[in-house]
């Protein structure tokens, strides 16, 4: 999915995939919008591997991560 050239319009359609995967993939690209990122994780309810991905997103700020591991059960 980390595709360079990918424009933010293409990241926030595959964001929208029918598919789950595609949406984890897209969740993870660095130029999601937070808040897009954020309308995933309680569309999948934070369920284990489906927020793995956007957790790993560099584009989350410090904040965004703890509240991510807080839901999670994660010890920070």
């Amino acid at each position: 999915m980390h595709d360079p050239d990918a424009t933010p319009e293409s990241n926030e359609r595959l964001s929208h995939d029918e598919s789950s995967w595609v949406q984890q993939q897209a969740a993870a690209e660095p130029r999601l919008p937070a808040t897009r990122i954020d309308a995933l994780l309680r569309q999948w309810n934070l369920a284990g591997q489906a927020a793995l991905n956007p957790a790993l997103n560099p584009a989350l700020t410090e904040a965004e991560m703890h509240r991510l591991l807080d839901q999670l059960g994660i010890p920070a």
